[in-house]
């Protein structure tokens, strides 16, 4: 069977790993996607990946869509809880393309969006990265996932490697790796073979674990780069198996978004940052860091079932210190750091008064995280500090959105900085993982890409979705924000279908 267009996404595969793995030959079939239209970056809306993954599938801004992180607000308090779907069904590109009678496959589509009135068949969580098949895939209609697990009642996943290289075995995750692709290469070509598909849509999620645990091996001179090279090898045959199944004719997208790199961040320590900001040169006892060290101590098997407590703990202690500080730490994502204002009018308990006062704080706290460095180099802790406002001005007043935006120079582990503002500051603890996520994206297209009003050095998020819509003929949604890419989208010439 064919399918009209094809979207691909590897999920936590950073791009200059992926042009390695091309460069070196180890990656064939994306080398042909490349040849016939290179490779484009993609830039975010806000510098955190669940958002920009939202974002792709919805064609939504932030604004509309909230899904900043899976921690989210809990409105009329301070604290935080953990929502593993931010972001509501009724919103994604393919139900789009499905009510305008379009034909879509959606499989282990990233951070899934479930879509139970979708029109085809749509496959989510299944032997994914995270929990193997802990976590019960789903499906609309609910035999596929039923069928599948009949089908492939062996999953190769060991529990002991997901969440710290102290546990990880590099053999048996490089098999198990291996083992899932072979299986999800011929599952998800079966649902391809099933019909003549107008939108297939693919998620690739097997090399999301291995960049946490074992980023060393990424590494050209680790030994255990090889495994690597066979877990690239081994997803970019999938991704041939899945054109090839499309068909020639198929107008193919492959997407990369919050590639892993490096865990060289100070995320988990802004509020101890703050603390120092608030309080001069007191030194405050930090129960948070010492939470930090036990949790990291715990082993993987342990860590899911501590999830809740850990969560509930940390937002139980956070919650007086948010609610007496002028800022709070967001604790959203390794990737960046966020800060929020205790603003009055927006916070429960809000002590900064809107307008010249929290602009001043957020210039303040700018200029001090832009002055601490490495004790040992020298070298800065934060190249870039962004404001909401200037990013997603209308969704300043969101629950959900940080007011400051942090970036952390990732290229160099560093155990204490200081500035002569803020004094020396040690880190409090190290995360299990060794590497996490970063901001990164790249888009492959086997179509020429003109970029329109999208800027010279990338295509923006937002235009993925209507480039998908324009390719066959339907109206976008009436809150897109992005373009569709021309060459690309003009290569399926048709009449435009309403929505």
């Amino acid at each position: 069977m064919t399918a009209k267009s094809i979207w691909i996404e590897l999920d936590s595969l950073h791009s200059s790993i992926l042009l390695r793995g091309v460069r070196d030959g180890i990656m064939p079939n994306l080398a042909r996607l490349m040849a016939r239209s290179g490779a484009t970056r993609v830039n975010y809306e806000i510098p955190l990946q669940v958002a920009a993954w939202a974002t792709a599938h919805t064609g939504l801004s932030v604004a509309d869509h909230g899904a900043t992180a899976f921690d989210q607000p809990i409105p009329g308090t301070y604290r935080m809880r953990i929502q593993p779907r931010p972001v509501k069904p009724g919103s994604t590109y393919w139900e789009v393309l499905g009510r305008s009678g379009k034909r879509v496959l959606v499989v282990n589509s990233v951070n899934a969006i479930h879509t139970p009135g979708v029109n085809g068949i749509q496959l989510n969580e299944w032997a994914t990265h995270v929990a193997g098949r802990r976590a019960k895939a789903t499906s609309y209609p609910s035999e596929i996932a039923a069928s599948l697990d009949r089908e492939f009642p062996d999953d190769p996943f060991a529990e002991k490697d997901c969440g710290s290289d102290k546990y990880a075995d590099a053999d048996r995750l490089g098999n198990s790796i291996s083992a899932s692709l072979a299986n999800k290469s011929k599952a998800f070509a079966n649902l391809i073979d099933r019909e003549d598909w107008d939108h297939v849509h693919i998620g690739i999620d097997d090399l999301h674990n291995l960049g946490h645990v074992l980023w060393r091996c990424f590494e050209k001179n680790d030994p255990g780069n090889a495994m690597v090279r066979r877990a690239l090898t081994d997803a970019d045959a999938a991704v041939g198996v899945f054109l090839n199944r499309a068909g020639p004719d198929t107008a193919a997208i492959v997407l990369l978004l919050g590639g892993i790199g490096p865990a060289n961040t100070w995320s988990h320590m802004v509020d101890k940052i703050i603390a120092r900001f608030e309080n001069g040169g007191s030194r405050e006892r930090n129960l948070y860091s010492t939470l930090g060290h036990v949790w990291a101590a715990q082993p993987p098997w342990l860590e899911n079932k501590l999830l809740p407590l850990k969560s509930y703990l940390r937002e139980f202690y956070l919650e007086t210190k948010r609610r007496r500080r002028r800022a709070f730490a967001m604790p959203l994502n390794e990737e960046t750091g966020t800060i929020r204002i205790n603003l009055r009018g927006r916070e429960p308990h809000g002590v900064v008064e809107p307008g010249k006062e929290a602009k001043a704080l957020k210039e303040d706290l700018r200029e001090a995280l832009l002055g601490l460095r490495d004790v040992d180099s020298n070298i800065p802790l934060v190249t870039e500090v962004q404001f909401s406002r200037d990013l997603v001005p209308e969704a300043v007043d969101s629950l959900s959105m940080p007011d400051m935006f942090i970036t952390w120079n990732r290229t160099k582990r560093m155990d204490a900085v200081q500035s002569e503002r803020l004094g020396r500051i040690e880190m409090g603890f190290w995360p299990p993982r060794t590497g996490d996520h970063q901001v990164d994206g790249l888009v492959l297209t086997n179509r020429p890409i003109a970029h329109g009003r999208s800027s010279r050095d990338g295509v923006s998020v937002f235009d993925l979705a209507p480039t998908i819509a324009a390719l066959h003929g339907v109206a976008c949604h009436k809150k897109w924000r992005g373009t569709a890419l021309a060459g690309l989208s003009q290569s399926m010439a048709g009449e435009t279908v309403a929505v």
